[in-house]
């Protein structure tokens, strides 16, 4: 019987990408009976699959799987939050049957269809998936994938057939970008992060401590699918309406005065230059 191993989901290498791996610590491989290249299935709120491969010693003991984006999204979970993973067989995949999730470009041809073999070689995938066949130029183009042959996760090879399933109409943001995306600001992505995705996760613990803005209200306008990732957000701060006050708390007072006063305000200069 499969052996389930829950671990903690981590940011993958930015070299790793859009290939469908999932990097394993060698004694948590043991404990799944899991070599190099085995196939698993990560199960999130919804369950995907990835190709097992190895992390680097810093990373050992860590009780954690290093998975991308796209992979976190078709297993709908977030960074830092579990997954049960398991080894199933490894099936090589003859027939996949995809369809579109934007239209912002043309529909691929029978003999582009050709061609996603060669350049999806090695991803494995599961029915439910989304995966990304780069259009001219390295463009994100997105695809779901609707079957496959044999079912359960599937490796493609160069031999596999893709099949265009054209639906009437598309429900997906054109916009799929994630912390991976972003290279050589670690640090500063730690940051953001932390300002950002817990006040999205645990509103009601800042709502319970009473956590407000120092400078008066900040307001966020986000679109999103409930994720950790908006694809738009907009920042109203308080700087520029405090400094609309300005002008009534130096009439009466001497030119001397302005400084101190403009001082106490606290303003931002970056803030109202936006």
């Amino acid at each position: 019987m499969p052996t389930d191993l829950d671990l903690r989901v981590t940011e993958a290498l930015a070299e790793d990408v859009g290939k469908g791996l999932a990097r394993l610590d060698p004694e948590d491989m043991k404990a799944l009976n899991a070599v190099l290249g085995d196939l698993v299935e990560i199960r999130g709120e919804k369950k995907t699959v990835a190709r097992i491969t190895g992390v680097f010693p810093e990373s050992y003991g860590k009780k954690a799987i290093q998975i991308d984006g796209i992979t976190r999204s078709n297993a709908k979970v977030n960074l830092g939050e579990k997954v049960s993973v398991r080894k199933i067989s490894r099936q090589t995949a003859t027939t996949v049957l995809v369809t579109p999730l934007d239209f912002s470009y043309v529909l691929p041809e029978e003999r582009e269809l050709d061609q996603f073999a060669k350049v999806l070689q090695g991803l494995p995938v599961i029915i439910g998936d989304k995966i990304n066949i780069p259009f001219l130029a390295g463009k994100e183009r997105f695809f779901q994938i609707e079957a496959t042959s044999p079912s359960g996760g599937v490796i493609i090879n160069q031999k596999t057939k893709f099949l265009l399933k054209r639906p009437d109409f598309s429900m997906e943001a054109p916009s799929h970008v994630s912390y991976e995306d972003v290279g050589g600001l670690e640090n500063e992505l730690r940051l953001v992060r932390e300002m950002v995705e817990l006040p999205l996760r645990y509103g009601e613990a800042f709502e319970r401590l009473g956590i407000e803005a120092p400078k008066g209200e900040l307001g966020f306008y986000i679109v999103s699918d409930n994720s950790i990732a908006p694809y738009r957000l907009h920042v109203r701060s308080s700087e520029l309406i405090n400094l609309t006050a300005f002008r009534d708390m130096v009439i009466g007072w001497k030119i001397a005065d302005l400084i101190l006063t403009f001082g106490s305000i606290d303003i931002c200069m970056g803030e109202i230059d936006r």
